[in-house]
C-alpha cells in the first residue's frame, strides 16, 4: 500500500510481478528445506504487492467500479480455478518443480505486456493526486471500519474453502483411476468456477444504493451453504460448496469498491493494503484453527466454522 501511493500502483506491478517470477525460479531449484522456504517467502511477499496496485488502478479508471471490481475478481477466480485444474494435470504427469518451473514463464509475460503496451496508457494514479484538506466525516469512518472488518471474516471463509476443500474432497470423493490430491485439486477447481460467478453477480450488486445490505445476504447465504455442506454428504457437498464459494466471492467486489471510494485518493493505496493485509492475515489462521477443529471433531466439522465466521460477517 505504501509502495503504491508512493511510487505508483504500475511500478509496484512490475515489481509483482518480476518477484513472482524469482519466488519460482528458487522454488523449483531448491534442494532443501531452507531453499524452498526462501522461495515461497519471495512468492508470497512479492504476490502481496498484486491487490493494492491491481485494486487501485480498477477503482481509478473505472466509472462503474463495482463491475469492474466484478470482472477484475472474474479474472482472479478463473486464474484460480485453471491454476487448481492445471496443477492437477502437471502433478498427475510430473511433478510440484516442473509447476513452479512454469510459473516462471508466466508473470514474465504478463510483465513484458505490461511494458509494451499498458505503460502507454493513460492511466489515472491516484498518487498523484492534490491532497484533501477536508476532514472525513464519521460515517465513513465507520463504513470503512466494517468494510475491514468485513473482509477479515470473508478473508477467513475464503481462505478454509481454498485450504480444506481439497483435502475434504480428496478422501470423501471417488473417481476411477484418481488419486485423492488429483481429485481434491479438481473439486477444488470446481468450486472456484462457483466463485466466478460470485464475483460478476457481486459486481452488479456493488452498483446498487444499498451493497451493505447486499453483502448482508449474501453472508447469510453463505452461512446456509456452510451449514447445508456439513450435514450433505458426497457429491451434493460439492454442489453446495460452489454455492458457498459464490456466496462468498460475491462480497469481494462490494468490499473493494466501498474501500475505493471511501479513501482518500492520496491514501487510496494503503486503504487497499490495509484491507488485503487483514483479509489473508486473518484469513491465514483458517489453516491452524480449522485444523484444530478437524483434528478434534472431524474435517467434516469444518463446515461449521465457516459457517460461524460468514454469519458474524453479516
Amino acid at each position: 500500500g505504501f509502495l503504491v501511493d508512493g511510487i505508483g500502483p504500475r511500478r509496484t506491478l512490475y515489481l509483482c510481478l518480476g518477484g513472482i517470477a524469482l519466488g519460482a525460479l528458487v522454488t523449483a531449484l531448491a534442494d532443501g528445506l531452507v531453499m524452498l522456504a526462501a522461495g515461497v517467502a519471495i512468492l508470497g511477499l512479492a504476490a502481496g504487492l498484486y491487490h493494492p496496485a491491481g485494486l487501485t488502478l480498477v477503482s481509478a479508471n473505472i466509472a462503474q467500479d463495482g463491475k469492474g471490481m466484478g470482472y477484475h475478481g472474474i479474472a482472479g477466480s478463473g486464474g484460480m480455478a485453471s491454476g487448481n485444474f492445471i496443477g492437477a494435470g502437471v502433478l498427475a504427469v510430473l511433478g510440484w518443480p516442473h509447476l513452479f518451473g512454469l510459473y516462471i514463464f508466466l508473470p514474465l509475460l504478463v510483465l513484458g505486456y505490461q511494458w509494451f503496451a499498458v505503460r502507454r496508457l493513460p492511466l489515472v494514479e491516484p498518487h498523484t493526486a492534490e491532497p484533501t484538506t477536508e476532514p472525513a466525516p464519521p460515517r465513513r469512518w465507520a463504513q470503512v471500519v466494517f468494510a475491514f472488518a468485513a473482509a477479515a471474516l470473508l478473508g477467513f471463509s475464503y481462505q478454509g474453502l481454498v485450504v480444506f476443500m481439497p483435502l475434504y474432497f480428496g478422501e470423501n470423493l471417488r473417481l476411477a483411476g484418481m488419486t485423492e490430491e488429483v481429485l481434491g485439486n479438481l473439486a477444488a477447481g470446481v468450486i472456484l468456477l462457483g466463485g466466478v460467478f460470485g464475483q460478476f453477480s457481486g459486481g452488479l450488486l456493488a452498483e446498487r444504493k444499498k451493497p451493505l445490505r447486499s453483502a448482508t445476504w449474501l453472508s447469510a447465504g453463505a452461512f446456509a451453504a456452510a451449514l447445508g455442506g456439513r450435514f450433505a454428504g458426497g457429491w451434493w457437498t460439492l454442489a453446495i460448496a460452489v454455492g458457498m464459494a459464490a456466496a462468498v466471492f460475491a462480497t469481494q467486489p462490494i468490499t473493494n469498491s466501498l474501500v475505493g471510494r471511501l479513501m482518500p485518493a492520496r491514501h487510496r493505496g494503503k486503504g487497499y493494503g490495509l484491507a488485503s493485509a487483514i483479509n489473508f492475515g486473518f484469513g491465514s489462521l483458517a489453516g491452524s484453527v480449522g485444523g484444530w477443529v478437524a483434528e478434534k471433531t472431524g474435517l467434516a466439522n469444518v463446515f461449521v466454522l465457516l459457517a460461524a465466521t460468514s454469519l458474524l460477517a453479516g
